[in-house]
């Protein structure tokens, strides 16, 4: 039976048809596979990087992480054990204001008021077994806080002693710690300009000087606390702080490259050239 040119044709076009069906589910098959391997090498990569992100986060603790992070408690210790001994000295001396008036530093009240004897002609209200008690258990608390700020103190010396002893040697450990984390770190430390360094600390006063001229320049931050700064005459004040400035920008870099101790000689200059110091 011979087949009609219209069902050859109609036959021609189901079979491209089919091929062309099966050629698309290849195709499919083709993208989805590429999908699969692609998403299968997207999560190997993603797993690596993950692993490469905790080991330098954990390559990122170093000796500025700790220094900083002590120097900072240490900076809201002291700040919360001066308020809170202001309020036990407040306390302690409606029971004894002779021994509380007597005692200037908040150290030397604390020692005093251990105790709990006062002089026998006293000024101070009597009070209850449990008042005293309460009184006594709160004192015991500061003591206890002071004691702990005292070792941390010791801690951040004995730390910065050995990652940045120039800086120590020339500024005293609290300071050069408090240089370090408003830096952010050695590295950071050692490459900002002395005049950057000179106003760490002084942040709040130089924005305001920046939006409002009226406002002086800040001259000093952290560096305020200097012995050289505090015991030079007032005018000579922002001099000093700028020539410790450029020495101390001198030891961090000392420091950071591990050269030699040279913050003596540095601390010398200083003396000889502010006479006061």
């Amino acid at each position: 039976m011979k087949l009609t040119v219209q069902t050859k044709l109609t036959m021609k076009v189901t079979t491209l048809r089919k091929t062309q069906t099966t050629t698309a589910s290849v195709k499919v098959f083709i993208r989805e596979a590429r999908i699969a391997t692609g998403m299968a090498t997207f999560q190997e990569a993603r797993k690596a990087l993950l692993t490469e992100t905790r080991r330098k986060v954990s390559a990122a603790v170093g000796e500025d992480t700790l220094i900083i992070q002590a120097v900072t408690t240490l900076d809201q210790l002291e700040r919360a054990a001066n308020g809170l001994v202001k309020k036990g000295r407040e306390w302690y001396a409606a029971y004894d204001p002779e021994t509380e008036k007597a005692a200037k530093e908040h150290d030397a009240f604390l020692a005093a008021s251990k105790d709990g004897t006062r002089p026998k002609e006293t000024m101070g209200g009597t009070l209850t077994a449990a008042d005293k008690a309460a009184m006594d258990s709160y004192l015991d608390t500061l003591r206890t806080l002071t004691a702990e700020r005292d070792a941390l103190a010791a801690y951040v010396e004995e730390k910065m002693k050995v990652h940045c002893p120039n800086m120590t040697l020339l500024a005293g450990s609290r300071i050069a710690a408090q240089l370090l984390s408003h830096a952010g770190s050695l590295q950071r430390l050692a490459t900002v300009p002395s005049s950057t360094m000179q106003l760490y600390g002084a942040e709040t006063a130089l924005f305001r000087h920046l939006k409002d001229r009226s406002h002086k320049a800040p001259k000093y931050g952290v560096l305020f606390n200097h012995p050289l700064v505090q015991k030079v005459n007032p005018r000579e004040r922002g001099k000093a702080a700028r020539s410790l400035a450029d020495k101390l920008s001198l030891c961090a870099r000392l420091d950071f490259f591990k050269g030699e101790l040279k913050a003596a000689e540095y601390k010398r200059l200083l003396a000889e050239k502010f006479t006061d110091w």
